[in-house]
């Protein structure tokens, strides 16, 4: 893995890790898990762990 994989893979455990704590957040907050945007955020985090966002897409 080159350096910048490397820091690109770093970047998105990051970012999936804060989408994590915004649900959980939000979810505490009293919104519903089957929100719309509690969905659509749910779907980040796996894909974002499953490395199927790449830069440029």
């Amino acid at each position: 893995m080159t350096v910048n994989k490397e820091q690109e893979a770093a970047q998105q455990e990051a970012l999936a890790a804060l989408l994590k704590t915004l649900s959980a957040e939000l979810r505490f907050s009293g919104m519903d898990e089957n929100d719309k945007l509690q969905k659509r955020i749910d779907t980040l985090v796996v894909l974002l762990q499953s490395n199927k966002i790449t830069k440029g897409k």
